[in-house]
């Protein structure tokens, strides 16, 4: 959203920032001592809070960091301060502190913490049916959930060409049409 309205009102193409907000600072992942975590300190509350949250209270006094102009200024050198300070830590110790003080985060997970989340397992977010030739497979569930229409996983992938004869049968093909393809090797 940010980088069309830069753009619409200046012409100008915007600038890779990574995970970085455009505007605000710090808003971006962060390196903990064990993985990654998302903050989103946007205002100048959040950013008194964070400060408290990550006992950093002389940020507050840097006039670096004073306002978010100057910490979006000064980018680089937050996010390496911010760096330093998160790597201390682990993800579980950082989460808890930034909640505790109302500072918006989260953690950013692998795949297997993200089928390993009781929301995602409570969603069925990941199925396992039988394939014919792999045996037991996992599958990714269906997202939206309908409650008078439930969709549901039936059936792994088809096997290469399992479905020819149903197929062509639905465009017209007869029995022995279907044989003659079989035979010439046009089909499988």
């Amino acid at each position: 959203f940010w980088e069309s309205a830069i753009f619409f009102a200046s012409g100008q193409l915007p600038t890779p920032m990574g995970s970085a907000h455009r505007l605000s600072a710090p808003y971006q992942a962060f390196p903990t001592s064990d993985g990654y975590i998302n903050i989103g300190a946007a205002n100048q509350a959040n950013w008194e809070r964070l400060c408290k949250a990550i006992d950093r209270d002389e940020l507050l006094d840097d006039a670096r960091f004073a306002t978010n102009a100057d910490r979006m200024q000064n980018l680089e050198e937050l996010v390496t301060t911010l760096e330093e300070t998160f790597a201390t830590q682990d993800t579980a110790h950082w989460l808890d502190a930034l909640e505790k003080a109302g500072v918006p985060g989260g953690p950013i997970n692998n795949i297997a913490d993200v089928y390993a989340d009781p929301q995602v397992q409570a969603r069925e977010m990941m199925v396992e049916i039988e394939h014919p030739q792999a045996g037991r497979v996992k599958n990714i569930g269906i997202p939206v959930k309908l409650s008078e229409t439930p969709g549901s996983i039936r059936r792994p992938a088809p096997m290469l060409g399992q479905h020819t004869d149903e197929v062509l049968a639905e465009f017209g093909y007869s029995s022995d049409d279907i044989t003659k393809l079989r035979e010439s090797g046009a089909v499988m």
